[in-house]
């Protein structure tokens, strides 16, 4: 059925200039100028389209409730008048994807009065989006009942009896929503961490002070336990508001904190602030910091997760193979004598981490890349291709890396200080009931870990604590599409690549919440993928049967990867 008129004006959006050589397989929600005061729509509202057949007037309705401004006051005009003020919508909003239908119940649930009728939404649920802003993916069956009344004085039909839960679509979703990044940090460390949001487009007046709002609400539930947060302590004293050509953010709370640590949250807002070309930070009527009133983006270098600089490598015949000029690397994992199944190099690129295969067994092995690796008390059938942890605070050498033992046990080894590597637990309890582990993947700051669990995408949260390391609020990505992933790789801090069984799509782009996703073009793929790795340049590797094929974004055809080898499986860059 063809989709009815919202009834507002469109919102001018300024669309983000990366990415435009990807197929998109989802609509992403834009980006839009950022402005800093009011609490109304922008245009004033239509009335809705005359004489609506009574379930047109449903599918109106859900998808005028992308649209928040004003108290939901677009879809609200959908509603009979006294339903309009007494309905208090929920603060989650629940997105079905855009193939929901809105039918007339059958006769026996329909009211005696002729001028009243009931209709049934029927959908499924892709997510819900929190009081935080923050995606939580679902797939889950809705089916909804609206009572809806002829008006006495106009005839038209409009909704009686609705829930009090604010359900949409997703194709309206994410034309009056955009996404933001929200910025916190990795902890002991200046690497800051993206949290995405997302935020009503309406009114734009009033969006620099709702991201604000946010950013001091603090990190999302998905990774509250897994960053610091500097801002922890602060509020705005008012609304942020323009000054001359600048954004003032008018902090408080933050009396004692310190210069180092007032610095840090320059560049947390300034950098979360991402529409905003110019900021001015104060705290309690004073300049945050005394040597300088004002910040740009341009003015910030805020440090990122640092990967050496390497040609990539790949496992054949249990060698470890470069793939500068595909010759085995040096020492025991190049020549034969360990058998490699997988292997990881660390962020810094000095060491590796090996499974080998003993007879129907699996260890690992850790040591510096090319040197004679040292064997680590963890064994099983099987093991992921180990993951580096990053080194902070220090950040120079990494000394701690993950796997999972037989689908099941999530274990690190950390490098003591007196150089032995050392087999140490992780409380994985929340992952139970996901699944054997059949890939793990920690991102390159740390916070986050992606792995592939009953062949569905999971991501989950790294928590740190003096005596623990937890594995948190693990949630499935794309549940519905993503049913037959192989292996995951990060390419950004917030978005995944994933190769999946599947002749169609064979390796997906997914963001870190899994709201947005691209296909990669499989032209020269052979499917299946067997093994996939990434790097924030958005440089892929991808085995298939016939050896490696690499790729920089979602449009283009895969080429095949220098000095590949046919057998070769397993490739990896740092991480």
């Amino acid at each position: 059925m063809k989709s009815r008129k919202l009834g507002v004006l469109a919102i001018a959006v300024v669309l983000a200039a990366a990415g435009c050589a990807n197929l998109p397989l989802e609509t992403k929600p834009q980006a839009i100028r950022a402005a800093t005061t009011g609490s109304e729509l922008t245009e004033p509202l239509q009335p809705p389209e005359k004489n609506l057949p009574a379930a047109d007037v449903v599918r109106a309705f859900v998808e005028a409730n992308a649209l928040e401004a004003d108290l939901y006051a677009a879809s609200r005009q959908y509603l009979a008048p006294d339903t309009a003020k007494k309905w208090k919508p929920r603060s989650e909003v629940h997105i079905l994807d855009d193939n929901f239908n809105t039918i007339r119940a059958p006769q026996s649930e329909q009211p005696q009065d002729e001028n009243e009728t009931v209709i049934t939404l029927i959908g499924t649920v892709i997510g819900k989006l929190g009081p935080d802003r923050s995606f939580t993916p679902l797939n889950e069956p809705m089916e909804q009942k609206l009572r809806l009344r002829r008006q006495p004085d106009t005839g038209e039909w409009r909704i009686v009896e609705l829930p009090s839960k604010v359900i949409t679509n997703k194709e309206q979703f994410s034309r009056y929503y955009f996404t933001t990044r929200l910025y916190f940090y990795a902890p002991n460390s200046d690497v800051l961490v993206p949290d995405l949001r997302y935020v009503a487009a309406q009114p734009a007046e009033g969006l620099s002070s709702r991201i604000m709002h946010l950013l001091l609400s603090g990190p999302s539930y998905s990774i509250r336990n897994a960053v610091d947060d500097p801002l922890a302590a602060a509020t705005m004293e008012t609304n942020v508001r323009e000054v001359g050509t600048a954004l003032e953010v008018p902090l408080t709370g933050l009396v004692g904190v310190s210069p180092e640590e007032r610095r840090r949250i320059v560049t947390q807002v300034v950098m979360s602030l991402e529409n905003v070309d110019l900021v001015r930070l104060q705290s309690d009527g004073k300049p945050l910091l005394p040597d300088r009133t004002d910040w740009r983006r341009s003015d910030l270098k805020p440090p990122t997760p640092k990967i050496a600089d390497s040609p990539g490598y790949a496992v054949l015949d249990g060698t470890i193979r470069s793939l500068a000029n595909g010759a085995p690397i040096s020492g025991p994992a190049g020549n034969g004598e360990y058998d490699v199944v997988s292997a990881a190099q660390s962020l810094e690129g000095g060491q590796l981490a090996a499974v080998e295969k003993i007879g129907n067994r699996v260890r690992l092995r850790v040591g510096e890349l090319g040197k004679a690796l040292a064997p680590v008390n963890i064994r099983g059938k099987r093991m992921t291709r180990p993951t580096w942890q990053p080194a902070y605070p220090e950040n120079k050498v990494s000394y701690e890396v993950w796997t999972v033992v037989d689908g099941k046990r999530v274990v690190r080894a950390q490098l003591t200080q007196d150089g032995a590597w050392v087999p140490r637990t992780v409380d994985s309890k929340e992952l139970a009931t996901f699944g054997r582990i059949t890939a793990f993947r920690l991102s390159r700051d740390g916070t986050r870990a992606a792995m592939v669990a009953d062949a569905k995408l999971v991501v989950a949260a790294v928590q740190r604590t003096n005596n623990t390391v937890r594995l948190t609020t693990p949630r499935i990505l794309q549940p519905a599409m993503l049913a037959d992933v192989k292996d995951v790789d990060w390419t950004t801090q917030h978005e995944l690549v994933v190769a999946t069984e599947s002749n169609s799509q064979p390796v997906v782009q997914v963001s870190v919440d899994g709201f947005t996703s691209a296909i990669y073009n499989a032209a020269n793929l052979q499917p299946p993928i067997s093994g996939i790795t990434a790097l924030p340049s958005g440089r892929v590797l991808a085995a298939d049967e016939n050896g490696l094929w690499t790729v920089s974004s979602t449009g283009e055809p895969w080429d095949s990867q220098r000095n590949t080898q046919e057998g070769m499986q397993s490739p990896f860059y740092p991480g």
